[in-house]
């Protein structure tokens, strides 16, 4: 639902250097900057609106796009009635 959290946060680390673009992991946040913890977005397109307001801490990769294209987010706020989303059962994150 977009709610609730680890126990923890992190400190923000922003950059404009990198940019969202298509197949950016970002760090999700409420209002203050240093509030994430466990919940993370991709972007499917170039969203310059995020560039030096979230963290970016990957990307992913054109075999995993294939897959987040797949995806079909439900959002609970705009369609309460609408089924659950897709859920990501597991990730492999490579360090490259």
């Amino acid at each position: 639902t977009g709610s609730g959290g680890p126990g923890y946060t992190v400190p923000a680390e922003f950059t404009t250097a990198v940019q969202y673009d298509r197949g950016t992991v970002g760090m999700a946040r409420s209002q203050s900057p240093d509030s994430g913890g466990s919940q993370w977005f991709v972007t499917y397109a170039r969203a310059a609106n995020l560039d030096g307001s979230y963290t970016i801490f990957g990307e992913v990769d054109d075999a995993g796009m294939a897959v987040v294209d797949c995806i079909t987010a439900r959002d609970p706020s705009v369609n309460p009635s609408a089924p659950a989303g897709d859920a990501i059962i597991s990730i492999d994150i490579n360090e490259s």
